[in-house]
């Protein structure tokens, strides 16, 4: 529910953009950043003006002076909004990474859940927390996908052209750590006499997929 009002928030706030942006940057072209600064310039170099028209600041160096003035409190007034609108600005940065990490991680959960639930997977219930934080330091979310990654250099899968799965990297845990699993002591699969694993031989195991796999380990652990 909260992943459905964020994604109806920003499509909300696409459509406005999108109608106000072109008057947005039009205002810019004169007005600058600052609205208010630019405001208060304003309205100054109008006091100023109408103080001329007066006959009050009649000399070049009162009309100077009043203009440096103005232009200082202005500056003043524009340095104080900037610094508030950064601090502003870094606050929402951090809210928005902190929701970002929320999403990749729940995005992370579903998926690994999903395959470690299957019977076929072998992964004991009570290890899934310490499969769910390898996982976490392993994918990362891309377009939507979770693709996984040593450093910056992506991880790819049997058929070297696509990342590794989330099924295929859990056939690729049972060995790095077999106390996650299922009637496993720690030991590998032992191959029978004629170098075969279940009936079948290490070409025809490599041509299977991943659950396959799982099937045939499990099987052998049994």
């Amino acid at each position: 529910m909260k992943l459905d009002e964020f994604r109806e928030k920003n499509i909300s706030l696409a459509q406005q953009i999108e109608t106000t942006g072109p008057i947005l940057a039009r205002i810019k072209e004169i007005a600058g950043d600052d609205l208010d600064a630019f405001t208060n310039d304003l309205n100054g170099l109008r006091d100023i003006a109408k103080r001329v028209s007066d006959g009050e600041l009649k000399t070049n160096d009162q009309i100077e002076a009043a203009v440096s003035d103005r232009i200082k409190a202005v500056k003043d007034g524009y340095e104080d909004n900037a610094k508030a609108l950064r601090e502003a600005n870094k606050a929402l940065e951090q809210k928005a990474t902190t929701f970002e990490q929320r999403l990749i991680r729940t995005q992370i959960d579903k998926e690994v859940t999903t395959v470690v639930i299957q019977p076929d997977s072998g992964v004991r219930p009570e290890a899934l927390p310490d499969v769910l934080t390898r996982a976490y330091n392993l994918f990362k979310v891309e377009d939507g996908k979770l693709v996984p990654k040593n450093g910056e250099a992506v991880i790819y899968g049997a058929n070297g052209a696509d990342p590794m799965t989330v099924s295929e990297w859990i056939v690729k845990l049972r060995n790095e750590a077999p106390h996650y699993f299922k009637g496993n002591n720690g030991g590998g699969a032992a191959g029978g006499k004629d170098g075969k694993i279940g009936g079948f031989t290490q070409e025809q195991i490599a041509k299977m997929s991943p659950q396959q796999k799982l099937a045939i380990a499990n099987a052998q652990k049994k």
